[in-house]
Order: C-alpha cells, then sequence, then structure tokens
C-alpha cells in the first residue's frame, strides 16, 4: 500500500506553501471525491427538508437552538458574510506573502471566487435576495470546477512553468490534500454550490422572468469588462499580473474546445457557454420543484408527490402567493 508521500518532495514546503507539500493531487483525488459527493449530499437532503428547514428558520426560530446564538436569521447570515470574508482576506494574504506567481489571483474576479465573494457580501448587508441574480452560473460554475478539477502538473500549466522557471523548475505545482490551497479550491466551489441551493430552495427566494433578463445582461456586460481588463493587464502589467479572469485572457488558455477557446474567440464561446448553463441550471431547478417530500416525526420518507412546479407558475405571474410554504408536514 502506498503511504501517499511524494517522492523527492522538499522537506521545506509546507502546509502553507502554494507550491503543495508532500501528497500529489493524485494521491488526494479520494478526498476530493468525497468533498464532492458530502456538497451533492447536503443539496439531497435540502430538496427532500425543504419544507421543514424553511419553517424551522422563519416560524420555529424561538424554539431553535441553533438560531438562539443570534438575534434573528439574517444576524446568522451576517456572520456566515463575516465568516466568509475573513477567510477571504486570509487567502489573499497568504498569497502575497508566499511570493505566488499569479498575482492577479488575488483580487476576487475569477469566475466563482467573484460570486463567492458576492454571496457573503449579500449575507452581511442582508441582501440575500440578490443571489437570485448569479445563482444559476454559480451552481453551474462550481459543478464544473469541481469535476474537471486538477491541480497536478499538468500541460496547463505549461505556459506558467515557462514564465516562473525558478518557481516551478522548484518541485513544479502538484496541490494534494496537506496544502491549504486543495482545501481551498474544493471548500470554495462547494460553497458556490451549496449557498446559491440554500437561497432559491431554502429561503425560497423567486426568480422572475424579468430577473433572468437581468442576469444575463449584467453577466454579459461583466464578462466584456473582465476580457478588455484580461487584455489590458496582458499588454501593459508586470508577468504577476497578467491575468486569466473568467478563462478569457491571453496568457493561459484552456482548448477543452479546440480552435473555439483560442483568444479572442473565448470570449463569444463562453459567452454562450455561460448561457447554457444559466438556462440548464434553471430548468434543472423548475424541474426538482415539481417534487415534493411528506416526511414523518422522524424524517424518514412517507410520500413522494408530483405536482406543478411553484417556481415556474411564478416565473410566469406577476402576482403569486406562495402556499407550499404554510404547509405543515
Amino acid at each position: 500500500m502506498e503511504s501517499g508521500i511524494r517522492p523527492g518532495a522538499s522537506k521545506l514546503l509546507g502546509f502553507f506553501s502554494w507550491q503543495g507539500n508532500n501528497w500529489s493531487f493524485e494521491q488526494s483525488s479520494w478526498l476530493s471525491y468525497l468533498i464532492i459527493a458530502i456538497a451533492f449530499f447536503i443539496i439531497f437532503l435540502m430538496m427532500i427538508y425543504k419544507v421543514r428547514i424553511y419553517q424551522y428558520i422563519n416560524f420555529q426560530s424561538n424554539n431553535s437552538k441553533i438560531l438562539k446564538i443570534f438575534p434573528s436569521k439574517d444576524s446568522l447570515f451576517q456572520f456566515i458574510g463575516y465568516f466568509g470574508m475573513f477567510f477571504f482576506l486570509l487567502r489573499i494574504i497568504l498569497l502575497a506573502v508566499s511570493g505566488y506567481p499569479n498575482q492577479w489571483e488575488l483580487l476576487p474576479l475569477h469566475f466563482c471566487r467573484l460570486f463567492l465573494f458576492l454571496i457573503f457580501l449579500a449575507f452581511i448587508f442582508k441582501k440575500h435576495e440578490f443571489i437570485k441574480y448569479f445563482a444559476f452560473l454559480s451552481i453551474g460554475g462550481a459543478i464544473i470546477g469541481l469535476f474537471i478539477s486538477d491541480l497536478s502538473n499538468s500541460p496547463f500549466w505549461g505556459q506558467a512553468n515557462e514564465l516562473f522557471p525558478e518557481q516551478f523548475g522548484r518541485g513544479g505545482f502538484d496541490i494534494g490534500l496537506d496544502s491549504y490551497i486543495f482545501w481551498d479550491y474544493f471548500l470554495a466551489h462547494s460553497i458556490a454550490l451549496i449557498i446559491p441551493v440554500f437561497v432559491l430552495t431554502i429561503l425560497k427566494v423567486k426568480i422572475t422572468k424579468r430577473d433572468s433578463q437581468i442576469s444575463i445582461i449584467i453577466s454579459f456586460i461583466f464578462t466584456i469588462f473582465i476580457f478588455f481588463l484580461n487584455w489590458l493587464l496582458f499588454e501593459y502589467a508586470s508577468r504577476e499580473w497578467k491575468s486569466n479572469y473568467f478563462y478569457i485572457g491571453r496568457l493561459v488558455q484552456i482548448t477543452i474546445f479546440g480552435k473555439l477557446s483560442e483568444w479572442p474567440l473565448s470570449l463569444l464561446t463562453y459567452i454562450v457557454l455561460g448561457i447554457i448553463i444559466y438556462y440548464l441550471i434553471f430548468w434543472i431547478w423548475i424541474f426538482q420543484d415539481k417534487f415534493s417530500f411528506e416526511v414523518s416525526k422522524k424524517y424518514l420518507i412517507k410520500k413522494i408527490s408530483l405536482n406543478k412546479s411553484q417556481n415556474w407558475i411564478f416565473y410566469n405571474s406577476k402576482y403569486f402567493v406562495d402556499l407550499t410554504k404554510f404547509r405543515n408536514k
């Protein structure tokens, strides 16, 4: 049985090194699968017990052992927001002081990082309903990030190896479970997946056609802004600040779509991909809402019902009262 220790690893590389420590990504893949499985299991539980959880948060707060710690549910969400921002700041400090080559990653403008930052910001300012404007893209981006993750010294890092030979030449870039970057990556993407689902499913934040239009327009404008920001930084910034936000920069390419992944066609490709992801997650959200679960006092499923989607009815109606939230199951 393998010990899990990567041969030849420098003893100077510790948990807070951006280059990784002793465990490789391949040897740590089992843990990444476990984290992904737990994230989706949490979502599965939210789908089944959404009515119970909603009642617990909104109607039974006086008897809630968790919510007794906080004056209100908004205070709970504020705590989550500040807690998340603390780790955002901690990550920035670690990357800055460790000499991480890609200094542009200090700014939370990468796809899922941006959504995660906005989620925590919305909680801090008690505006969790604004999460609906980027919820579907956050969910889709997080799923993609979790399932195509590769923190090893793969061909993706080829250009980085050329730009920063002195850093990558001393051990490469292979991140395993004994590096904070591993935990940061998978936990951040899991949170970017779970919280939007929680907001839409448990807090019952509804989405209208107008909301969808606003979401797509804002996302389109911001993507154009990011495209030109990447371009400007590539032309005029130092090598540490040649960014690849939203994966539409000129420096490092994801070639999964062949020629369509190349700059500047990548802009159009990922705009189209973003729209597809938005509506794919949208229809999954509509479909899951058709199912309601009646559970016993012991939290066992007693009955599964197939109903009209309340989300779909609201999406197509200006006037809507969600009666399902008042059911006592």
